[in-house]
This record gives structure tokens, C-alpha cells and sequence, in this order.
């Protein structure tokens, strides 16, 4: 019974290790620059927490794959500045009063949630299958479309975080990106499987 509860306090706290050194990579990038090797290098950190158990030191393991993934800066910087552009749109598009508002918040929604998926499914080509970054994309916009149960899980699952964020901002510090890194292992694996 100790043991157990060992094991899992251990659990927790690489849970929360992985997540500190998120944060720590991603401000190092300035966010913009850092978004998609910090979110690969949580990514492969949380496979290797839950499937492998590796005794490997956190740090080295988080900061290996952080920097096998810096050459994608600029399609970091991509999707940032589209995800900015289309809130922005959709903030001003709010304000307004036209008929025709309804159907530009549509497509502002549209091409939000489209912008994200792809981010994702992106980094899963990336990262499992070490596609070039063209045909990541590719894959990721083609995978998007033709998956919608994948999809939506993604969607929800981001839609979750986020609203951690909005309900303790202190737990989706600590907790967020663990339980984005964990979940989307989780959700790839067992539909992988299936497939």
C-alpha cells in the first residue's frame, strides 16, 4: 500500500516537473518562437512519463527533444500570429452590430479551431512519424477533415484546458500542460490502436 502511494506522488510530481519545464521552454522562446518545440518536447516527455518510465533525468529528456524540434521557429511563429489575427477579427467582428457579423464570427471560430487542429496533428506527424514539416502539414490539414471523432476529442480537450485556465489559473500552471502532454498520448495511442 506505501509503495503504491509512493508510485503515485512520484507520478505526480514528473507530472508537474513536466509541466514546470514547459513553461520554462516556452518563456525561453519568448512564445512565439517556442510554441511548437515546447509543445513536441512535452509531447514525447509525457509518452516517455507514461509508457516508458525511463529513469532519465527530466530536464535533459525535456530539453533533448526541445531543441531536436527548435528548427520550426517559424512555423511556431506562424500559428501564433494566426491564432492573434483571427482573436483580434473576432473581438472586432463582436463590436459591430451588422447582420452579416454572425457569419464572420462563424468563420473566425472556423478558422480558429481549424488553425489548432492542424497545430496539433502537425506535431503528432512531427513527432511519431518524423515527416518533413510540408508534409506534417499536409498530413495534419488532410487528418483534421477526415478523423472528426479525433477532432472533436482534440477540440474538447483543448476546449478543457482552457477552461481550467479561466476557472484557477494556478492550477492550469501547475496541471495544464501535463494534462494537454498526457491526454493527447492517451487520445493517439488507443485511436492508433484502433486504426
Amino acid at each position: 500500500m506505501a509503495g503504491s502511494i509512493y508510485r503515485l506522488f512520484q507520478f505526480i510530481y514528473r507530472l508537474i516537473q513536466m509541466s514546470f519545464y514547459f513553461w520554462v521552454y516556452l518563456i525561453k522562446g519568448l512564445v512565439l518562437y517556442s510554441l511548437l518545440p515546447a509543445v513536441a518536447a512535452l509531447w514525447a516527455t509525457s509518452r516517455m512519463v507514461i509508457w516508458q518510465q525511463e529513469d532519465m533525468e527530466m530536464k535533459d529528456f525535456f530539453k533533448s527533444h526541445y531543441d531536436k524540434y527548435k528548427q520550426h521557429r517559424w512555423t511556431s511563429f506562424s500559428v501564433v500570429i494566426l491564432n492573434i489575427i483571427v482573436l483580434v477579427a473576432l473581438f472586432f467582428i463582436n463590436q459591430s452590430n451588422h447582420v452579416i457579423s454572425l457569419a464572420f464570427v462563424i468563420v473566425c471560430i472556423y478558422l480558429l479551431v481549424l488553425i489548432n487542429l492542424n497545430f496539433i496533428y502537425m506535431i503528432y506527424f512531427l513527432i511519431t512519424q518524423n515527416h518533413t514539416m510540408k508534409n506534417s502539414f499536409a498530413l495534419a490539414f488532410v487528418t483534421a477533415i477526415r478523423r472528426p471523432f479525433r477532432s472533436f476529442i482534440i477540440l474538447v480537450l483543448l476546449v478543457s484546458v482552457f477552461m481550467l485556465m479561466v476557472w484557477n489559473l494556478v492550477a492550469f500552471l501547475a496541471f495544464g500542460p501535463c494534462i494537454l502532454g498526457v491526454c493527447l498520448n492517451v487520445i493517439f495511442q488507443q485511436l492508433t490502436n484502433n486504426e
